[in-house]
This record gives C-alpha cells, structure tokens and sequence, in this order.
C-alpha cells in the first residue's frame, strides 16, 4: 500500500510534454493509472497568442477547465468566451468546444478529463511529432480518443480558417 507522500505531488512535479509544435506545453499531475481511471488532471501551458485545437467534442468523457493565470479564450456550444482567473468551465461530453490563448501573456490552466483516457493523447501526439508523423496520421490521431473534430459555427473562427 502506497503512503499519502507518495500520492502528494511537488510543486512543478508531473511528467512534461510538448502540446504543440508551437511551444505549449502541458504537464501531467494525474492521470488514469493511479486514480482507478476516473479522473485524470493535465496543467496547461500556453504561449502568448497562440491557437488552441480545433473545435471537437469527445464522445466519452467531460472536460473541465480551471484559468490559474491569464485570460483563456473558448468556445462551449456556440459561444465564445474569455475565462479569467479562478473561474471554471464545463464542457460536457458531445458539446463543440475549443480554446486559444489570444492574449500577450502565457495562460496556464488546469484541465480534468472524467474519466480518464484522453491524457494518453498528448503522449502519443508528441511521440508523432518527434517520429515525423505527416499531417494525415496526426488527423487520426483524435478518433482513437474519442474525439471528433468540427467547424467553427458561422461567425465565430477568431481568425481565418485554412
């Protein structure tokens, strides 16, 4: 039986992996293997000015978001808003939504995925990267997660899409 030290994590503990080709980076502090796979707790790390993933929902599992510092832009349903700090998002499962750090300075923020799974995805998305992966493995890499990428509701994109 494992003590309660060993279940404490210090502060800027957990493992670190790129979330994206531009510098995210996020930080596992719980994931399914020790939490019986029912929750599983990424920090999030991101850059000034910086595009999130696409609009997706996921199929099995809801996501929620807890701003620990700057302004996260999102997209829940049809609606964009700007979480500040010490405010806490909802995205059920099978609801459109997405964020981007639109702002001049780093966002960090707490993601929990329940149940747990999904944390598997920024593992394997960064070993893809470093392999070379082309762009249409990394377009299948969501399905394997039960994510399912959409479009922008009309009028909502913050930039031009590609």
């Amino acid at each position: 039986m494992s003590s309660a030290k060993e279940r404490i994590l210090p502060a800027g503990g957990g493992e670190r992996i790129p979330a994206s080709v531009g510098g995210d980076v996020i930080t596992i502090k719980a994931e399914g293997a020790g939490t019986h796979g029912s929750v599983a707790v990424v920090e999030y790390e991101s850059a000034p000015a910086r595009r999130g993933p696409p609009p997706h929902r996921h199929e099995a599992h809801e996501e929620c978001f807890y701003v620990l510092s700057g302004v996260l832009s999102m997209l829940v349903d049809d609606e964009v808003v700007l979480v500040r700090p010490g405010e806490f998002v909802v995205a059920p499962r099978l609801v459109r939504h997405t964020f981007w750090n639109a702002g001049p300075l780093p966002c960090r923020f707490l993601a929990t995925f329940s149940p747990a799974g999904f944390e598997g995805v920024f593992r394997e998305f960064a070993r893809m990267v470093d392999t070379g992966a082309d762009a249409a493995e990394l377009a299948l890499l969501p399905q394997r997660y039960g994510t399912e990428i959409l479009r922008w509701p009309p009028g909502t994109c913050p930039w031009r899409e590609p």
